[in-house]
């Protein structure tokens, strides 16, 4: 598996849409992630434009092959800040979940096994 410094960062992108042809060779490229699933929106200004997902060299393939494309945000830089949100605490007590809230102790059966 690839070390994360060794793979480009993924970058949130939209692509303004010159004409249906336009659109028909973005979908057909197996390098563009679309997410779920393909939709073009028009923004307040007119333009069509489709989101996607790409790799951030990809970004001047795209631009060479006649695509505009707007960088929204990098998000891989946007994974990683988020990560440090996550904390780092063991949520079990020796491989067992803690217990919270309303949970109430019940009392082994005398003939239960020992664990």
């Amino acid at each position: 598996m690839p070390e994360p410094a060794d793979t480009p960062d993924v970058l949130q992108i939209e692509i303004r849409l010159q004409s249906a042809e336009s659109l028909r060779r973005l979908l057909a490229n197996p390098l563009v992630d679309f997410g779920c699933r393909a939709a073009t929106r028009r923004r307040p200004d007119g333009v069509v434009v489709i989101d996607a997902f790409i790799a951030a060299p990809l970004v001047d393939t795209l631009r060479r092959d006649g695509h505009e494309v707007d960088v929204v945000a990098n998000a891989s830089a946007v994974a990683r800040e988020r990560a440090v949100e996550v904390g780092r605490a063991d949520l079990f007590e020796r491989g067992r979940p803690s217990r919270r809230g309303l949970v109430r102790d019940v009392p082994a059966r005398p003939d239960a096994e020992a664990h």
